[in-house]
């Protein structure tokens, strides 16, 4: 981060999209044109490494999770089995 842009750019969400719950492939940058969220100000290298850590953390979680799931191919099995069977 350059600190010493960071209270000279907003980091408010600018509302220039105007499409309620609908995510399109632009709708970050027409929220925060100077891409982040927040005050910028306010951040440190400390508050950095924190928030990478967890988000880190939450990744691995969420990927042994998905390793271990057994249900989500069985369920799809079963959705396509019964579509094809629509069709026979």
């Amino acid at each position: 981060m350059k600190m010493d842009r960071a209270a000279s750019q907003s980091g408010d969400n600018q509302h220039r999209l105007n499409l309620a719950n609908i995510y399109t492939p632009i709708w970050w940058y027409a929220a925060y044109p100077n891409h982040y969220a927040g005050e910028g100000a306010k951040a440190t290298p400390e508050f950095g490494k924190f928030i990478a850590e967890h988000e880190i953390a939450s990744f691995v979680q969420a990927l042994k999770a998905i390793k271990a799931d057994t249900s989500t191919i069985k369920l799809q099995n079963e959705f396509f089995d019964k579509v094809d069977a629509l069709n026979k």
